[in-house]
């Protein structure tokens, strides 16, 4: 527990160090959509099925993509709830409690 929470620790500082003290952001506005509305995204996220919406985009692809059918089946789901809250984001939307 120690060693990784120290790992963890180095990665927080590192991407501290890179983003707010160097002042690189280029690229890592998806943070923000996640961010911001972090709550949205967990209610989103476990309410509503988007596996079933990445069996039908990827519907007679299970036997050409083979053993990573599921792992796109979850790129999927994460790229539309990503289309989800960056509207939000952009609509000025913030769910907060």
């Amino acid at each position: 527990t120690l060693y990784s929470g120290g790992i963890c620790m180095l990665l927080i500082v590192t991407v501290y160090y890179i983003v707010d003290v160097k002042g690189y952001s280029k690229g890592l506005d998806w943070f923000k959509y996640f961010g911001m509305n972090s709550i949205a995204a967990y209610c989103i996220g476990e309410t509503i099925r988007f596996d079933s919406i990445g069996h039908s985009v990827l519907f007679g692809l299970e036997q050409y993509i083979g053993k990573y059918y599921p792992v796109a089946i979850e790129i999927v789901s994460v790229t539309i709830l990503y289309l989800l809250l960056r509207l939000l984001y952009k609509q000025n939307v913030f769910i907060k409690v």
